[in-house]
């Protein structure tokens, strides 16, 4: 085999090997709100996120821009129809170090958003973040996610054909519902919780294409506010789930872009409804 030829091969196997790689982590979703879609916006980060030189975490170690995983949020004093929002690593919520960048975005509303200072964002009041169900009473069984969500005595419906799964807010005032449609994967028994193997998503029945749903449910009425679906490619549903969070009882956040936080919706929850509460 020729010097030339054998080039050649290695520069195929690289760019299939690049093209493999864009698949796998160049996750595409597009979302739309069929209900609420005047509390919901789609937020575009304009530009890539950048490290503070002089950012260190807690443990006093530098972090790099691949590090800028997690969002956070912070509420201005007043009555402002804004929030702030930064780039932080994983686990450092509320403690820094953050993005050279900061922004405010109008919640709801449609206006681009803007840079702000750091004064501005230190003044800010941080916003809790709730990813996980507050004792909860409905179980997933993993044969048969042809099920609703039944919670405090009430049944929440699923508008996909599988459900994933169910998270509530803050004080339990409001219940998201995920659930999608797309074609699973059989496992054995024995294979469905295995541990994740890195980069592949883990051993998993749940497709890496379909239809997300996410409906979001009022839980002492039982009434549904808002309704995001859409269709997404190379990331699983589950993933997005895993992604998505409450800001305590007011807002909620579902990751659309890539790991590095590049887009997403945010939807600001009725407020109404909470000034109803006795």
């Amino acid at each position: 085999m020729s010097r030339r030829l054998r080039c050649s091969i290695v520069c195929i196997f690289a760019v299939l090997v690049l093209g493999l790689s864009g698949c796998i982590f160049s996750p595409q979703i597009d979302v739309k709100a069929s209900l609420g879609a005047e509390l919901c916006r789609e937020v575009n980060i304009p530009k890539d996120w950048t490290v503070d030189p002089s950012a260190k975490n807690p443990e006093n170690a530098a972090f790099g821009t691949d590090d800028l995983k997690s969002p956070e949020f912070r509420e201005p004093a007043g009555h402002s129809p804004e929030l702030y929002f930064a780039a932080i690593p994983d686990n450092t919520r509320n403690l820094g170090p953050y993005s050279k960048e900061k922004y405010a975005v109008g919640i709801p509303g449609s206006s681009p958003v803007r840079e702000i200072g750091r004064s501005e964002w230190f003044q800010a009041q941080p916003l809790t973040h709730v990813n996980s169900a507050s004792s909860p009473d409905w179980q997933i069984p993993d044969d048969n996610d042809n099920v609703d969500i039944s919670y405090q005595g009430k049944e929440f419906r699923k508008s996909g054909e599988h459900i994933l799964d169910g998270m509530v807010s803050a004080n339990n005032h409001w219940i998201a519902v995920f659930s999608y449609d797309g074609t699973q994967t059989y496992l054995p028994p024995e294979q469905r919780h295995q541990p994740a193997p890195p980069l592949l998503g883990g051993v998993t029945k749940h497709p890496s294409q379909g239809e997300l749903h996410v409906a979001i449910y009022e839980v002492r009425t039982g009434r549904k506010v808002i309704a995001l679906q859409g269709s997404f490619r190379h990331v699983t549903a589950s993933a997005l789930a895993s992604d998505a969070f409450f800001l305590e009882d007011r807002y909620f956040f579902l990751n659309t872009g890539t790991s590095q936080i590049n887009q997403f919706w945010l939807c600001a929850l009725p407020s109404n409804a909470l000034a109803s509460l006795p």
